[in-house]
C-alpha cells in the first residue's frame, strides 16, 4: 500500500561512510541491516522516508532515500559491505547530495526534537535505525532540500 504524504513516516539510518559509496554504487537500492534491528525496520511501508547520517568522524546527514517496499528481506547474496548484514529495506534515492554538500549534524541539531538541548545529542545514532517524529522529518526534508538546490 502506497501512503500519501499525510501518512508518510520519516526514519533515521546510521551508515558509515565506506558502506554509503557501495551503496551510491549500487544505486541506493537497499540499505542492510543487522537481524536485531527486523522488528523496527519491518515497520516501514511504501512511501517513507529514511534519511542517511553517516557516523564517525563526518557525522553529517548525506541523503534521503525512500522505501520502495514494506518491511524487510532476507539478505541473501554476497555483500560488499564492511558487515554481515541478515536483512535489507529495499530503496530508491529520494535527494542524493555530494560529499561537499553533506549537512554537518551540529548545524542543525538545535532544530530537531530528537537532538535539541541534549548534551549527548549523539547518542541517538546508536541504532542503525529508528523511527523520527513528523516536525522532525520535515525539517530534515527542508535541511536537505535547501542543499540539493543550491547545486542545481
Amino acid at each position: 500500500m502506497i501512503m500519501s504524504e499525510d501518512e508518510r513516516q520519516f526514519w533515521l539510518i546510521c551508515e558509515r561512510p565506506e558502506n554509503w559509496v557501495i551503496d551510491k554504487q549500487q544505486g541506493f537500492t537497499r540499505f542492510g541491516l543487522k537481524k536485531r534491528y527486523k522488528k523496527s525496520a519491518d515497520k516501514v511501508n511504501i512511501g517513507d522516508f529514511v534519511f542517511t547520517y553517516i557516523g564517525g568522524k563526518k557525522s553529517c546527514l548525506a541523503d534521503i532515500r525512500e522505501i520502495i517496499a514494506p518491511g524487510t528481506k532476507p539478505f541473501r547474496s554476497i555483500s560488499d559491505y564492511d558487515a554481515a548484514f541478515d536483512i535489507f529495506l529495499e530503496t530508491k534515492p529520494y535527494l542524493i547530495l555530494p560529499k561537499e554538500n553533506w549537512i554537518p549534524f551540529r548545524q542543525i541539531k538545535d532544530k530537531l526534537e530528537m537532538t535539541r538541548g541534549k548534551e549527548h545529542w549523539y547518542h541517538c545514532f546508536r541504532a542503525s535505525i529508528r523511527k523520527i517524529s513528523n516536525f522532525d522529518g520535515e525539517k530534515l526534508l527542508e535541511e536537505v532540500k535547501s542543499r540539493y538546490h543550491s547545486i542545481e
